[in-house]
């Protein structure tokens, strides 16, 4: 059985701060097997740019 959770993270021009607080957050958590999936729902080129970024700092 896999035990793996995941965790969809959507945004939306979010500001940096905010997204950061919320993966530094889910990577504090004590779960051992999950995984954060990143959705851009549409932002502009800024705030993409950074989104692309935190998924490779993320893996």
């Amino acid at each position: 059985m896999n035990n793996t959770i995941t965790i969809i993270v959507p945004f939306y021009n979010t500001p940096k701060e905010y997204l950061d607080k919320c993966l530094s957050s889910i990577l504090r958590q004590t779960r051992q097997n999950f995984e954060i999936i990143i959705v851009d729902d549409g932002s502009t080129e800024e705030f993409s740019a950074f989104c692309m970024i935190t998924k490779i700092i993320t893996k």
